[in-house]
């Protein structure tokens, strides 16, 4: 880093009782030695756990530089030279992964998703698909529909081949936007554009219909809740939006192949920790996962010292809302972050919504019938009992209550 380049150093104070301390800026330039200041009043001797985000501020715009999650801060009055942290992630430029705007796909793992199979793997062959493509054939008949988040394209395409009337479509990363305007060019009514949920390019009340799949799990908190408040925005009074989460439960159950030995899966797992160096890429984290092979579904994050770890029941009460977390699936690694159910729940509510169901995808009739194609990876009973996703269908009140 040059002695002329600016760096916002941007950072979210966490604990394990409350979930985000508001954030601070402070730019510097040039760099020097500095120490970070925590009088923020948030109470006395209590720990505190800190994302720092390092980014250079060039003329046009910004570039993620690094990143450190979950660093312990200690005390309110401790402080942690700066320098001492640029050198915990020194060459560890991220080209994607976790960053304030949420997550970057690039790349490989952008080839991945636009790929057969890679939106969603198995989970979203097997079920999320067969599910989505029910709900919209009953929603968007002659209405204008809004995709937040679109991808490369495809809900878009449903919708308008289900008889919308208009269908909007915007996803943050340019890449994505280029290949759902390829995938879309054919149709008339679809427009297709880069945007931000926590900025919707859209005047109030335009849509009847929006669908959220898989979008907050890629949002920083700061995005996330505005992502919320957005899409009601959006959305004309008595409107429909259905929003597809991870469940949290699924994150604590390790998803292996039907016939996995178990002592092998737990070697890959250890193999994994211990490859992986603190204060990891998403490109390390998905190198150490390339031959857990047994292992279909698995989260991993970050403890206070930097170190990963793989997310169970024993450990999951460590992890607070907006934590970075690594989603391990059949073929690729998310960069993601952590939102419980409730937490969900109380976003939806916090923004307005009504919640007309919490719905199940993962039905023992679409296991069977998945499995009935001979596919390479059988699904287990697991997918039943403990769904990877939870399906909220919600709707804007006609009139809201003050």
């Amino acid at each position: 880093m040059g002695n002329n380049e600016s760096i916002e150093v941007a950072y979210s104070l966490k604990s394990r009782q409350e979930d985000i301390i508001p954030r601070i800026n402070v730019i510097l330039s040039p760099l020097p030695r500095f120490s970070l200041p925590f009088d923020v009043g948030c109470g006395n001797s209590r720990p505190i756990y800190c994302t720092i985000f390092f980014i250079k501020m060039t003329d046009n715009g910004t570039t993620l530089v690094a990143c450190a999650y979950g660093l312990h801060l200690g005390e309110q009055n401790d402080s942690r030279d700066l320098r001492e942290l640029l050198t915990a992630v020194k060459g560890q430029v991220m080209s994607y992964g976790h960053t304030i705007k949420g997550t970057e796909y690039g790349g490989k793992l952008l080839n991945l998703y636009a790929g057969p199979g890679g939106k969603h793997g198995i989970v979203g062959d097997a079920f999320v698909d067969p599910g989505i493509t029910e709900s919209l054939k009953t929603l968007v008949l002659g209405k204008r529909v809004l995709d937040v988040g679109c991808g490369v394209g495809d809900w878009c395409c449903l919708a308008a081949q289900y008889g919308a009337k208009s269908v909007d479509g915007f996803d943050i990363q340019p890449e994505m936007v280029e290949l759902a305007k390829q995938a879309t060019s054919h149709l008339n009514i679809v427009h297709i554009q880069v945007g931000n949920a926590a900025n919707m390019p859209y005047d109030d009340d335009s849509f009847d219909v929006a669908i959220s799949l898989f979008v907050t799990c890629n949002l920083s908190p700061e995005i996330c809740t505005k992502h919320f408040e957005e899409l009601y925005r959006v959305l004309v009074p008595g409107g429909k939006a259905v929003l597809l989460f991870p469940n949290d439960q699924s994150r604590i159950r390790l998803y292996t192949k039907i016939d996995a030995d178990p002592a092998v899966v737990e070697d890959e797992i250890t193999q994994i920790l211990q490859t992986v160096p603190r204060y990891p890429t998403t490109a390390q984290v998905t190198e150490a996962c390339r031959d857990a092979d047994d292992i279909l579904i698995a989260c991993f994050t970050l403890d206070q010292n930097g170190k990963l770890f793989h997310v169970t029941a024993k450990n999951i009460s460590q992890l607070v809302n907006g934590q970075p977390v690594w989603d391990k699936t059949e073929l690729i690694v998310f960069p993601n972050f952590f939102y419980s159910n409730q937490s969900n729940i109380e976003q939806l509510h916090s923004a307005g919504f009504h919640i007309d169901q919490i719905e199940n995808y993962c039905t023992k009739e679409r296991r069977l019938a998945y499995n009935e194609k001979k596919p390479a990876i059988l699904l287990s009973e697991e997918y039943i009992s403990h769904p990877p996703v939870m399906v909220h269908h919600v709707s804007k009140p006609v009139y809201r209550l003050k």
